[in-house]
């Protein structure tokens, strides 16, 4: 490719809003386990959705883990905190 095409090329835009990481690494400083759902509804105005989309970003990444619970829940903690039994 010439310089003058790689210069034409879309920017891509940058990931999620930082804020919202930053709403989430906060409420889980505070409360090390944190149920989904609770989390969500600290990290007002975010929707439900919003959240779980940068839960999921951010266990990929290896910065916070998911864990399954009985009764179809799911808790997000950071890495360094020990899954409750």
């Amino acid at each position: 490719m010439s310089k003058d095409l790689l210069d034409e090329l879309p920017i891509e835009k940058p990931g999620p809003p930082a804020k919202l990481t930053l709403c989430i690494l906060n409420v889980l400083s505070e409360m090390p386990e944190c149920e989904m759902d609770e989390l969500a509804k600290r990290c007002a105005p975010y929707t439900w959705n919003a959240v779980f989309l940068e839960v999921d970003r951010l266990t990929r990444a290896g910065e916070l883990c998911l864990h399954y619970r009985p009764h179809a829940e799911y808790a997000v903690s950071l890495p360094s905190f020990p899954q409750a039994a």
